[in-house]
């Protein structure tokens, strides 16, 4: 190797320290492992607790508390004699006076005497503090985070629709409220031989009929025409094609209620996407008059009389 492309120390380090850390991130149904990133579990603790689940942020919060307080408590009982009203030997005691210091409770019934469980105590009281803010903020940033509640169909469909091919799928708003300047984005995400003869995913726009929406509140229906133009019109069998094909659907827009953006994702297999079906019919009037979204049938399909209209050149299934 020559002398001037050999890695630095700093950077040969970093590769024998992280080289076997592995990683696991999911995109739709599948599962991609990583190897060798470098990790900073501690330095994405924020980045953690914002996107866990409910019932995890609540044990971890548990934890902390719990852990500091036995922290503490252990060391009151180094000079246990140190608190008024504590028993001799009760680590017990030593950890309810952490926990009555750390909440402000003050019972009365145990009080610090001593110098060194007094000043331990002000420590106490300033980590108290600290904490309770840093996890005050996070519960709330949790609790008022806008997040989007769209629905996406189960499936996506290629039927036929003013007489062109077209691949299309269901959204819909699950919330009361206007996603304001709502758009939409669909990828193909596929794999294919390059000049060179590498394998390589590639990822391709597909035109939209309609990609946004100026108010988007109940329900819009996503078409993509195959034409000759579309990056779907020479595929083969798609459900069991080498390239893997998968479509990532994003939507983005302003939450009408917080004026904030949301944000909102979908993957859509080869195994998703159906020929010759068609979505059942959502919209109908009722005796007085006035419309009628029944979205019992969002993710019903039902087979298409023109099923055979419905195959672009290419046979996309």
């Amino acid at each position: 190797m020559p002398q001037d492309s050999r890695p630095t120390p700093a950077v040969a380090h970093l590769r024998r320290k992280s080289w076997r850390r592995r990683s696991y991130s999911q995109f739709g149904s599948a599962t991609v492992e990583r190897i060798g990133m470098p990790q900073a579990p501690f330095g994405d603790a924020f980045h953690f607790l914002m996107r866990t689940t409910w019932p995890v942020f609540c044990v971890a919060f548990a934890a902390y508390y719990l852990l500091i307080n036995v922290l503490f408590g252990a060391v009151y009982y180094w000079d246990i004699a140190g608190i008024d009203g504590a028993t001799a030997h009760s680590f017990g005691e030593a950890f309810m006076f952490s926990v009555q210091t750390i909440a402000t409770i003050g019972y009365g019934h145990l009080v610090p005497k001593s110098t060194f469980v007094n000043a331990i105590v002000v420590f106490e009281s300033m980590a108290a503090f600290l904490g309770l803010s840093l996890w005050t903020g996070l519960a709330f940033s949790r609790f008022s985070r806008p997040t989007a509640r769209v629905m996406f169909s189960s499936q996506a469909i290629v039927t036929t629709d003013d007489g062109v091919p077209t691949l299309m799928f269901r959204v819909a708003n699950g919330r009361g409220n206007r996603i304001v300047d709502a758009s939409l984005t669909v990828t193909l995400l596929k794999n294919e031989i390059n000049a060179e003869g590498m394998e390589c995913r590639r990822q391709v726009d597909l035109k939209l009929v309609r990609a946004r929406s100026a108010v988007f509140a109940l329900s819009w229906t996503v078409l993509h025409r195959i034409d000759a133009a579309s990056p779907l019109a020479g595929i083969k069998d798609i459900a069991h094609a080498r390239m893997a094909p998968q479509l990532i659907v994003s939507l983005l827009g302003i939450d009408d209620t917080f004026g904030q953006p949301i944000h909102s994702m979908q993957y859509y297999e080869a195994k998703d996407i159906l020929r010759g079906k068609r979505f059942v019919d959502m919209a109908s009037i009722a005796e007085d008059g006035h419309r009628v979204l029944d979205f019992t049938h969002f993710d019903e399909v039902e087979d298409d009389p023109q099923a055979t209209a419905a195959v672009p050149t290419g046979d996309v299934s």
